[in-house]
């Protein structure tokens, strides 16, 4: 295998290898996306599920809390003496409402359930600005006011729905004072979901805040910064802002796909390569046997026909070569006083000799029997050329080939031809046989 077959070896190696990682690479990304994209669908159906459930249940408390504010707007006093029954109804309707209270003249004076309230009884509103805010804009609108999340009096932290009372009803001009229905915060969150919420960061921000203390009041304000997605919560006095982030990976599960989809392309990859490359061998082996000499592993003579046919069309460069014929004088006597397998060593010996005394531009091919030919490449000297199979002549007559304790003393004839341009294939071979035999007879010549 020549350096420049090897090197187109590794060149093709190497793309291959990195078509096969960007391949594999695209199709693990692909499914690295397919999956991220998945998990992103799943994420925001999770909170579209949360803000859905988590709104169903404030318009629900805040309708049956309505109902209760109703009967003391239209009948103040009716609902003071039957404050326990009307309220005990509104909490059995309700598993999220905590406490109601009523708060003559902005002072709780009613509140149920009593129990675990008592810090409450007798609050003054105007105590704590940022409750007093919230009943002054119920106050002020005559409308429904929804405050908090807060941190309560009582303990714990609940959203608080604020009714305005008026004496006068339904012209609401006379303020009596206010009904406040404390919905359990922590209950309703998680109820709703917001507290299991897998693979996305939520935070909410009230955009209806009474006062300045509000704003972000679940999860983290940096959300808001740079959200993947945004969802409005509707509530019956307004809107809330809900953000997320989205918080993906690949699973354990997802990660061992990715492993394996990794090895299997590497298998079949491998073994891809591995085919191609065995197909390749054995093209190259059909070739090579084709093209190449069994015995020597020189070129043949097609190989030499199509080597020399090459040369002679090079465009835009004349022919600057020769053909030297070489062959093997008494080569038959050695076949038969030493057997067929001293012949094939002595072609062996004289084709490895020829090959060492050539250059790398230079073309050594058997063509048949004991003939062997040369192409000397870039000579168009007739000495060089003379000097050369002079010496190549005596090199390998002086270099006997051992075998089996004899010494076979290889004799040559040796002609040649040089290409002029207008000489064809054939007559260069056909000069290079006859100078080769016009050798051989001035040696049959001398030796009688």
């Amino acid at each position: 295998m020549t350096k420049r077959t090897k090197l187109l070896i590794i060149i093709a190696s190497c793309a291959y290898a990195i078509a096969w990682y960007l391949v594999t690479q695209y199709a693990a990304q692909a499914y690295v996306n397919s999956r991220f994209d998945a998990q992103k669908e799943q994420a925001r159906q999770q909170v579209s599920l949360a803000k859905s459930t988590f709104e169903a249940i404030i318009f629900k408390d805040i309708y049956l809390a309505d109902s209760l504010a109703t009967v003391v707007n239209i009948e103040p006093q009716f609902a003071i003496d039957n404050w326990e029954s009307s309220s005990a109804k509104l909490m059995a309707q309700s598993t999220h409402v905590r406490n109601v209270a009523m708060a003559p003249d902005d002072t709780i004076q009613f509140i149920y359930p009593l129990a675990g309230n008592e810090r409450a009884m007798g609050f003054e509103y105007q105590s704590r600005p940022e409750q007093f805010a919230s009943v002054m804009t119920a106050k002020r609108t005559g409308n429904l006011v929804i405050d908090g999340p807060r941190q309560l009096v009582q303990g714990g932290v609940g959203l608080i729905a604020r009714f305005p009372i008026f004496s006068d009803y339904p012209i609401s001009m006379d303020y009596w004072g206010i009904v406040s229905v404390v919905i359990d915060y922590d209950k309703v969150m998680a109820e709703a979901g917001f507290n299991s919420l897998q693979r996305v960061d939520v935070a909410i921000q009230n955009d209806n805040a009474t006062d300045n203390t509000q704003g972000v009041f679940f999860g983290s304000a940096a959300i808001f910064e740079q959200p993947d997605f945004s969802l409005p919560i509707t509530l019956p006095t307004g809107h809330w802002q809900l953000a997320a982030q989205y918080r993906i990976s690949l699973d354990a599960a997802e990660q061992q796909v990715l492993a394996v989809l990794w090895l299997a392309s590497l298998i079949v990859a491998s073994l891809a390569y591995l085919a191609v490359f065995m197909l390749i061998r054995s093209f190259r082996i059909a070739h090579q046997n084709a093209l190449h000499d069994e015995l020597t592993h020189l070129p043949n003579r097609r190989f030499l026909i199509n080597y020399i046919d090459g040369l002679l069309t090079r465009w835009g460069q004349p022919p600057r070569f020769a053909v030297v014929n070489v062959d093997l004088n008494r080569f038959k006597k050695v076949n038969d006083d030493l057997g067929h397998d001293a012949g094939d060593e002595l072609l062996k010996h004289i084709a490895n000799h020829m090959l060492s005394r050539v250059r790398a531009t230079d073309f050594v091919a058997r063509i048949g029997g004991d003939e062997f030919i040369i192409v000397l490449g870039r000579v168009r000297d007739e000495a060089a050329i003379k000097r050369f199979v002079e010496k190549l002549k005596i090199d390998i007559e002086r270099t006997p080939l051992e075998y089996q304790g004899e010494l076979i003393y290889p004799s040559l004839s040796i002609g040649y031809s040089i290409a002029d341009g207008d000489k064809t294939r054939e007559t260069l071979l056909s000069e290079a046989d006859r100078d080769m035999y016009a050798m051989k007879l001035a040696q049959r010549t001398e030796l009688s």
